[in-house]
């Protein structure tokens, strides 16, 4: 059955073909990632299941991207299919090899191509922000970014707290705002995946900084229950007149000095 390229208006045309071919190639990082990644972890070379997670999240992400260029006719047309292809196949070897040989140059490549897809589809919605909005919402968008897997959803969007983005999806405009947005989160994950291979600092997705908080609360929270109460200055006065000694008057001293001396014979 061949597809309809989805259209609008009386003499424009949303030509999604481009947007689709760009969601196939834009999958392939993280599936070079994944592969290197578990191909190192086979051999006992290095072991950083936080960073699969990430990047499995991210292809999920994108995945999604795809399907909703697809119910939009994206694929429609067997050349966009051929080049597209064909293309993401070479990408995903070169980014194996690249990421062989430097993660972080890997890395900074992917946040090249990130950037560009926020830039693309950044001026389309500013081109088409009022047609957009008299369009309809597919369903495939819907079911991710209202029905979906939420825990995926904020697992690749590591700068951002975590379930601090659910957005709407009531037109093809919030659909796009939302790709948009996307890629936006993609770009600083990719920083930060370049900044953990080059300068150490370990990257984290929402859900592992969150519990992390948690425990580092609850340890801090043991720790005070451990310690000794804390008194006031008038309690640790009151505290230490009751551990001292009573302290005699002098009449009183001479007295007992009296009592306790020997009698003195004449």
């Amino acid at each position: 059955m061949t597809k309809k390229r989805f259209s609008f208006g009386n003499s424009k045309t949303l030509v999604v073909g481009r947007f689709w071919f760009l969601e196939t190639v834009a999958r392939m990082p993280y599936f070079a990632y994944l592969s290197v990644l578990h191909l190192y972890e086979t051999f006992g070379w290095w072991h950083v299941s936080e960073l699969r997670k990430i990047h499995f999240a991210e292809d999920w992400n994108e995945l999604h991207h795809l399907l909703i260029m697809e119910s939009l006719g994206g694929d429609s047309v067997w050349s966009d299919r051929f080049l597209a292809s064909h293309a993401a196949l070479v990408y995903y070897w070169v980014l194996v090899l690249t990421y062989f040989l430097s993660p972080s140059m890997s890395y900074n490549f992917s946040e090249l191509l990130e950037n560009h897809a926020v830039d693309t589809y950044g001026q389309f919605i500013d081109e088409n922000k009022e047609v957009l909005k008299t369009l309809p919402a597919p369903d495939v968008a819907k079911q991710y970014y209202e029905n979906g897997d939420l825990y995926l959803f904020d697992t690749f969007q590591t700068a951002v707290p975590l379930a601090s983005r659910r957005p709407k999806c009531d037109d093809l405009y919030d659909v796009f705002c939302n790709i948009f947005r996307d890629e936006q989160e993609h770009v600083k994950t990719m920083e930060a995946c370049s900044d953990y291979t080059k300068l150490g600092v370990f990257i984290q997705s929402p859900h592992q900084r969150f519990f992390q908080g948690l425990k580092q609360q609850k340890e801090k929270k043991g720790d005070t229950e451990t310690q000794p109460p804390v008194l006031k200055k008038d309690e640790r006065q009151q505290v230490d007149t009751e551990t001292q000694p009573p302290v005699l008057k002098k009449d009183k001293r001479q007295q007992v000095d009296t009592e306790t001396q020997p009698p003195v014979l004449k």
